[in-house]
């Protein structure tokens, strides 16, 4: 499924030059968002031990 948006939703085709598509099968993926700030950050983050 990887690729960009164009491919999966064309009508919003705008905003390929800042979404893309990965397939993140079996990686905890972590997604922080401050929505005062309009910031936002993604990481993997390791299995805590």
């Amino acid at each position: 499924m990887p690729g960009n948006i164009k491919k999966y939703a064309p009508r919003y085709s705008k905003y390929e030059g800042v979404v893309r598509i990965i397939d993140i099968k079996g990686r905890p993926l972590r997604l922080i968002a401050d929505i005062i700030s309009q910031k936002v950050i993604c990481f993997f983050q390791k299995d805590a031990k």
